[in-house]
């Protein structure tokens, strides 16, 4: 499970017929850890290990959906929709703090809200610890000095 602000999170643990979120009396207590495993969960988005090796992975995609699918066409959707075609069941461990996710902005949100949104869900990481470690998989390459732009205007 991924962590964030309020009650969002990359899971659900309720689905309607039509595939669209179902609030369940699961959610909060599996949400905020007062409930703490490994359990079956109908969607699972943004962030999931998957076994490749398991019966039943090559089936899974995004596009094209599947023969018989016929939810709303979102991405998330599909995909839980793809893995109980392949009767793959979604599971969500919340035993560990795997890491965090940023809520969706709103189509009226700014990218300054956006930002204000992630520096708030990087402080909480900061509380909750532990503490965020950059990746070794990942490189920031270092910015190339250049004078050009002070030249262009004092020379």
């Amino acid at each position: 499970m991924l962590d964030s602000q309020g009650a969002y999170s990359n899971f659900w643990c309720g689905i309607t017929p039509q595939g669209y979120y179902r609030r369940t009396a699961e959610y909060f207590p599996t949400r905020h850890r007062s409930k703490v495993g490994c359990f079956p969960v109908p969607m699972v988005h943004s962030t999931m290990l998957l076994d490749l090796r398991k019966e039943g992975m090559k089936r899974l995609a995004f596009f094209p959906p599947h023969k018989d699918y016929s939810w709303p066409y979102d991405d998330i959707i599909v995909f839980a929709f793809s893995c109980r075609a392949a009767e793959i069941q979604m599971y969500l461990c919340n035993k560990e703090r795997y890491g965090y996710l940023n809520v969706p902005a709103k189509p009226h949100q700014t990218v300054e809200d956006d930002r204000l949104n992630f520096v708030h869900v990087h402080l909480d990481s900061m509380i909750d610890g532990p503490p965020m470690s950059p990746s070794r998989h990942v490189h920031m390459f270092p910015k190339q000095r250049d004078s050009w732009d002070l030249m262009k205007y004092f020379s």
